[in-house]
């Protein structure tokens, strides 16, 4: 052992943390779901403190909401704290890894690219496009309103973020704002996630529904038919299977597609 390493003692461990009381098995998940998730994580804050624990399936979770402590923590990384491995292999099999999966020095090389493509001089440069566009859409509602039509919020808003975006990245000015013949004109409304296995992702896009992988339940080497097609039902109760990715096959679960 280095003469210099200091072994660090605490006087309470996670186990000691406060939080709210679960359910067996399930521990706190059945809590940590719905549109109203950010309300009840706020709520704990009010009654358990900046630092609280939760529980799901058994996996001890440590809610830290202290800006000190945050702080803190995103300093100590990657040395002191690690992402989620299941995490970091799961996007990396999806190609979406990068320097938000990477981790030691690997992190620390892309970190430094990425960084200064958004250091304080950058950004400056990006408010005025920003500026221009968002008066641009300012105008757009005032000319509404003088001729008594309704303002379509959702839509200018989605226009507005779709003319930064392609304005700053690209340098090209879409416009989309004010050109109602878009296709973002009949965009879909929302996108959620429905369902995250072991080996899949299910994406509810409007009215498409996208499946990442094939299986929905992981069977082992044996194929379940019956196990897929009853997954497979679930995920149709809130939303549709239009479309199936299949990017990848692991020998510790093949790939299988519902009946």
């Amino acid at each position: 052992m280095n003469s210099n390493t200091e072994t660090a003692t605490f006087s309470r461990t996670v186990a000691d943390l406060p939080g709210p009381k679960g359910v067996p098995i399930f521990g706190n998940q059945l809590q940590m779901r719905g549109a109203q998730w950010h309300v009840t994580l706020a709520s704990h804050i009010r009654k358990f403190g900046p630092i609280f624990r939760l529980e799901a399936f058994g996996i001890p979770i440590v809610v830290v909401s202290d800006r000190t402590a945050v702080s803190n923590l995103l300093r100590d990384r990657p040395e002191g704290f690690e992402r989620s491995g299941g995490l970091r292999t799961r996007m990396n099999e999806l190609k979406v890894g990068g320097v938000f999966t990477a981790e030691g020095e690997d992190w620390r090389k892309q970190r430094k690219m990425v960084t200064g493509g958004l250091s304080v001089d950058v950004i400056r440069n990006f408010f005025p496009t920003m500026g221009f566009m968002t008066e641009r859409m300012l105008n757009r509602w005032k000319a509404a309103l003088a001729n008594g039509k309704p303002i379509d919020l959702r839509r200018d808003l989605k226009a507005l973020a779709l003319d930064i975006i392609v304005g700053i990245s690209m340098g090209y000015d879409l416009d989309v704002v004010n050109d109602d013949s878009n296709p973002l004109r009949d965009a879909p409304q929302s996108m959620h996630m429905t369902w995250f296995g072991v080996t899949n992702w299910h994406y509810q896009i409007g009215n498409v529904g996208i499946l990442l992988d094939g299986e929905t339940i992981s069977a082992g080497t044996t194929p379940n038919p019956a196990s897929v097609t009853q997954a497979y039902n679930s995920l149709k109760r809130n939303g549709s299977v239009d479309v199936i990715l299949v990017g990848h096959d692991h020998p510790d679960h093949t790939i299988q597609l519902p009946e």
